[in-house]
């Protein structure tokens, strides 16, 4: 019966009954006359109603109740016909509209079950709906871009790609690119099909904080919508590249040529004889390699090595190697061979398995099938790894990386005219395998955008035992750790200022993460599309125990006021009365 009860002045309740205790027996020993007679049993009765009275008045006691009453929450894009039918079968059912950062617990709090209808909640307030019985009543069919996927930080000279799929298009509409300056880079005619893929492309120039745009005409040249395309495009650095082959290949000679002409610094070393070696430099001047000491390994950002030359390595030419890059950040990247895969967990780390496909297919490229080794990167063993696409994986050694990847003849794209998608194959892998300045830590965003006046989560992974992160308003962000995994904090921003931001790690320089905040008129369809698909997700069943809910609801002071003078004045009577 107790958990029946709540005092409304909870935090109250063990003093004020210790102190009505007190009272009671200070009254029992006034009363007290040496005998049990009708008068002191009176008198002691009318003040235990007296004290009790009080007592509930200043604790305010409220009593539980079951109610099935059946909610609705409306969001944006119901459909007043379901609303309709839902009022026919629940009489009374209680509505409340959706609003954004307002708090709907008072709302909902006497609700058995809740329906949502139209697009749902954002994923941001899911708590308010914490415990209660839910049902998803999803709305209406989006027409407009419905997915999305697009380079957001790129290198200088990379191709900035668009994929994504537009749902009910209207014939005759047509999707543009523009640039920073307005310029058309890109386009595409949409088809009257139920759903369009679309992908747009241009070749970035100048590095920055840009921002392009997409944008939708109809047939007449009339602007429908435009959205943006914030993305950060940093300068291409010159990386010291070591690459060693036992024998000379033709992949090697494509990826050289390929590196040297986007402004790197190679030197390559292939074996004549034993001990006799052929040495090439491009971009750089003329400096021998011969042995794997940390000394000679300090001058290099990234060592691309082919099997054969590893199996060759002394056990001191290996560990050197192993420390370079644990130690100082040196980048390794393993050229595969069915040797590599079949013999060697190189540094004991990266672990593959057969999977017999020759053939794999590249997301960003759909019309091409590329050549592989037919084997996989185990999923099991990646917990401190990156997966790069499919195809390339990497595994953090300490500061640097290890990678590889099981594509095969990759150079056959170069013969067969398709250079710019090789070019944006082996950007990415060398990108993410080189050595990199060694920072305290990174910060990254959880979300493709950020809106104005919604929280934009942020991750960050830091060594640091307490990181400090600032806004470049200068105001310092407060962090959470994770219970788990003590180098990673999250947090929260609420952005107040359209255009770029940013927040970067105290004491750090070069860990900055910028992004860019757009008001509530862009994106509308992408964003309603994530929405209907979180809540699908999340209420794909009731959620809750029961669809009953219990409320305490308090009860009158009227009746404890009116005993407490009753007996109050009964006290003050009867003695009156005797006499």
């Amino acid at each position: 019966m107790i958990d029946r009860i709540r005092f409304i002045n909870d935090d109250m309740t063990t003093p004020v009954l210790i102190l009505g205790l007190l009272l009671f027996i200070i009254f029992w020993w006034k009363e007290w006359n040496g005998l049990f007679n009708k008068t002191f049993l009176l008198n002691l009765f009318l003040g235990f109603v007296a004290i009790t009275s009080l007592l509930v008045l200043v604790l305010e006691p409220s009593l539980a109740k079951e109610q099935d009453t059946t909610g609705v929450l409306l969001t944006d894009g119901y459909q007043t016909k379901k609303l309709d039918s839902l009022k026919k079968v629940f009489p009374k059912l209680k509505i409340t509209t959706y609003k954004k950062a307002s708090d709907l617990s008072s709302q909902l709090d006497s609700v058995g079950e809740i329906k949502i209808l139209g697009d749902g909640v954002p994923e941001y307030d899911f708590w308010q709906l914490q415990g209660k019985s839910v049902r998803y009543l999803e709305g209406e069919n989006l027409s407009g871009i419905i997915r999305l996927k697009y380079n957001q930080e790129l290198i200088e000279g990379d191709n900035f790609s668009v994929i994504g799929v537009y749902n009910q298009p209207v014939k005759g509409h047509y999707l543009l690119l523009q640039g920073p300056a307005g310029n058309v880079l890109d386009s595409i005619s949409l088809t009257d099909s139920i759903t369009c893929q679309f992908k747009l492309e241009t070749k970035t120039k100048v590095e920055g904080n840009l921002v392009y745009k997409l944008v939708e005409k109809d047939s007449l040249g009339k602007e429908i919508q435009i959205n943006q395309l914030p993305t950060v495009i940093n300068k291409k650095e010159q990386l010291n590249i070591l690459i060693i082959n036992q024998f000379p290949s033709f992949e090697t000679k494509y990826l050289k040529n390929f590196l040297s002409e986007s402004g790197h610094k190679l030197v390559v070393r292939s074996q004549i004889t034993k001990g006799k070696y052929k040495f090439e430099y491009l971009n750089t001047k003329r400096n021998p390699f011969y042995r794997f000491s940390k000394e000679s390994l300090e001058e290099f950002d990234l060592v691309i090595l082919d099997t054969d030359t590893y199996l060759g390595l002394s056990r001191s030419a290996k560990n050197n190697l192993s420390n370079a890059s644990y130690d100082d950040g040196l980048g390794v990247f393993m050229q595969p061979d069915d040797q590599l895969f079949k013999r060697v967990s190189f540094f004991n780390q990266i672990q593959v398995v057969s999977d017999g496909e020759k053939n794999i297919d590249i997301a960003d490229f759909p019309e091409l099938k590329f050549e592989k080794y037919p084997y996989k990167f185990s999923d099991s063993l990646s917990l401190n790894g990156l997966a790069l696409a499919k195809h390339s994986f990497l595994e953090y050694n300490g500061n640097g990386k290890i990678g590889t990847t099981t594509l095969k003849n990759t150079y056959q794209l170069v013969l067969d005219g398709h250079f710019e998608k090789y070019r944006q194959i082996w950007s990415q892998i060398i990108t993410k395998v080189a050595k990199v300045n060694i920072r305290q830590g990174a910060i990254s965003a959880i979300n493709q955008f950020a809106f104005l006046d919604e929280p934009y989560p942020l991750e960050i992974s830091s060594t640091l035992m307490e990181p400090v992160v600032i806004h470049a308003d200068g105001y310092v962000i407060p962090l959470s750790q994770d219970p788990i995994n003590n180098e990673l904090w999250r947090t929260r921003t609420y952005p107040t200022k359209s255009g770029w931001n940013s927040v970067n790690m105290k004491n750090d320089s070069l860990l900055r993460y910028a992004y860019f905040v757009m008001d509530s008129t862009q994106w509308k369809t992408l964003r309603r599309a994530e929405i209907i698909t979180k809540n699908q997700i999340r209420f794909k069943e009731t959620t809750g125990l029961t669809e009953k809910v219990v409320v305490f609801k308090s009860l009158s002071r009227v009746w404890p006021f009116l005993c407490f003078l009753l007996s109050i004045g009964l006290l003050w009577l009867l003695p009156k009365l005797k006499r």
